[in-house]
């Protein structure tokens, strides 16, 4: 899979997980309350990705933070660069240790060089309306995996996401709720500016040659468009809800 795909498969996950929530629970409006469901629903739709290629590629939950961050960069490196003969040697275990969080990444994909398997993409999952400082942490160390440098070279990772939801329910929420189509667009633009500060606030600390994208869409929602009538709102008052996906990419 190359990013793109990745990425195509991420959001659907999302979406799906989104949904899902709202028809398990009629009144949550599909507001992700726990991060499970998402997690579980994006390697589900990587999984079935017509891209995702069974033999070379997989899709590990929980994966170790040292384990992944080691195998950014190569495996082995020749003492003498041009000599057939020359002795090699291994890279040294690592560790996440910038924001002083190691543990366990959400969703891993893995590829295979020659029955080595190298890290393709990290993805770090929150649920609706996640605290600053847990999505900060987890931002960093999605970047700590780009800055890795080794005895056998610098990382290699192409690409890693942080994903979080937004959701605006009025079962939920008196005050922050969204009816017609127009608000949407809004809530959109409004989201998207939030997590733009969140990244402006670190954005030092991204490392040359990775660029960043927020991509704020619609996962799941009943809306009105805005010339509704007060008939058409009491038809779905009960059903209206609006659920916005957060992706925040860097890519090499």
């Amino acid at each position: 899979m190359n990013n793109s795909e990745i990425i195509d498969a991420v959001k659907q996950g999302m979406k799906n997980a989104a949904h899902d929530t709202y028809i398990m629970n009629f009144s949550s409006g599909g507001q992700i309350n726990t991060e499970y469901v998402a997690t579980v629903s994006i390697g589900q739709a990587l999984l079935k990705s017509k891209t995702f290629r069974v033999d070379d590629e997989q899709i590990m939950f929980e994966y170790d933070t040292g384990q992944f961050i080691t195998s950014t960069v190569p495996f082995s490196k020749k003492l003498t660069p041009g000599l057939m003969f020359s002795k090699h040697i291994v890279r040294i275990h690592a560790n996440t240790s910038r924001t002083g969080r190691t543990g366990r990444i959400d969703i891993v994909l893995l590829g295979n060089n020659n029955g080595m398997p190298y890290p393709m993409c990290a993805i770090e999952v929150k649920g609706n309306s996640p605290q600053k400082p847990r999505l900060i942490e987890d931002i960093r160390r999605n970047l700590e995996y780009f800055k890795h440098t080794a005895n056998t070279g610098a990382s290699k990772l192409g690409i890693a996401v942080n994903c979080a939801f937004e959701s605006f329910n009025r079962k939920t929420s008196k005050k922050k709720y969204c009816i017609t189509t127009t608000e949407r667009n809004i809530k959109i633009s409004n989201v998207k500016n939030k997590y733009e500060k969140y990244i402006q606030e670190i954005k030092n600390e991204i490392p040359t040659g990775v660029r960043y994208d927020i991509e704020v869409f619609s996962a799941s929602e009943t809306l009105l468009p805005p010339q509704a009538t007060q008939e058409d709102f009491e038809q779905l008052e009960d059903q209206i809800h609006l659920t916005l996906g957060i992706l925040i990419k860097f890519e090499r």
